[in-house]
């Protein structure tokens, strides 16, 4: 089941994302009042975009929890001049500013477990030192965005990881040719991301491939599987391949990745995991070279194809750091995704709850 995304414009388009959302709730297996939740929660979301006619106003909607469908995620977002007073907007029938979202988002919190909002005017801060010399930052996109979660496991669910996963296709395009896959395990995670060769359907056939070898046939052993996936891919396009295992018991974590798919370990941003160049598929048999660092408690893991432009830091930026993973995703997709290519992130935090 993957995620849907409904651009809302007029009335009827909040009445059409509504029962989209419930009919995937309904399929998940959420009962008769939380699917009721999750209507009006949508429902309050895509007025809000409609009444205060927004620019470009969206609604993202999908399961969330790796192969598990643990629940629904929820992304309203718009470009328009954003929300001057965020506290304000949350009290009930407020509304700060008429073009931007307002009325109802305190009834969203409520209705759901998990609420994050995030807006603001054009960011015109100098450039962190970090960013590459001669390299602007990109323009932060002005607008509103709204990030919302209903579990549908039971209170007091206990996880090793929070997850979220954010992608875009190509503009114009309407298949992705990025894949990703996440599997919690009794000791840890494993988290892969694969990008295939240039965007639309061909490219989605390499990765989705790749996505699916490792999810049917597992991977203890990272290099037999590059391996593997290297001759079986030669009828595709060739992808790149990262793979992540998180092993708590150990406090380790094993890489390996082929192509242009990074990982990177926040708090400890210079902590990027190294990749081999090639394609798997394509050319000569890639060496492939594993690596291992420890883990470190509470950190935070952000695989991403190199549809996201690399000049971002979670240390530079730890309001963000700080945020629930599925508004850090949505934030790092909105702000860095390149114009001209698919991009897709995964983000993985060490967590209780």
């Amino acid at each position: 089941m993957e995620v849907t995304e409904l651009s809302i414009r007029n009335e009827s388009d909040v009445g059409h994302v509504r029962r989209a959302v419930q009919r995937m709730a309904s399929e998940i297996g959420f009962g008769a009042e939380a699917v009721a939740r999750l209507g009006i929660a949508t429902t309050e979301l895509a007025t809000n975009l409609v009444r205060h006619q927004t620019v470009d106003g969206r609604i993202a909607f999908g399961p969330f929890g790796g192969e598990e469908c643990l629940g629904i995620e929820l992304v309203a977002q718009d470009s328009g001049p954003g929300i001057i007073d965020v506290e304000r907007a949350l009290t009930d029938r407020q509304s700060t500013i008429s073009a931007s979202m307002g009325c109802g988002l305190g009834a969203v919190r409520r209705l759901m477990d998990e609420f994050d909002i995030y807006s603001r005017a054009p960011d015109m801060s100098p450039v962190p030192s970090t960013f590459p010399r001669g390299e602007a930052r990109n323009p932060e996109p002005v607008g509103t965005l709204v990030t919302a979660r209903k579990y549908l496991k039971p209170a007091g669910y206990h996880r090793n990881f929070a997850i979220s996963t954010a992608s875009r296709p190509y503009p114009g395009e309407d298949v992705n040719g990025d894949s990703s896959l996440v599997v919690p395990e009794d000791d840890g995670l494993l988290v892969a991301v694969a990008d295939g060769m240039g965007h639309g359907s061909e490219a989605a056939k390499a990765s989705q491939e790749a996505i699916a070898h490792v999810r049917e046939n597992g991977c203890e052993d990272f290099a037999s599987v590059f391996a593997e996936l290297h001759e079986g891919l030669r009828r595709t396009r060739g992808t790149a391949l990262t793979l992540v295992r998180i092993l708590l018991g150990d406090r380790k974590l094993v890489h390996a990745g082929i192509g242009n798919v990074e990982a990177r370990v926040h708090p400890d941003g210079s902590s990027s995991l190294l990749v081999k160049p090639g394609v798997l598929g394509a050319g000569r048999p890639p060496a492939t070279r594993v690596n291992e660092m420890a883990w470190p408690k509470g950190a935070t893991l952000v695989v991403y194809t190199d549809g996201i432009l690399g000049r971002w830091s979670l240390d530079e930026t730890p309001q963000f750091a700080s945020r629930p993973v599925a508004m850090v995703s949505h934030l790092l997709l909105r702000r860095f995704a390149r114009p001209n290519d698919d991009a897709t992130l995964v983000v993985a935090r060490e967590a209780r709850c």
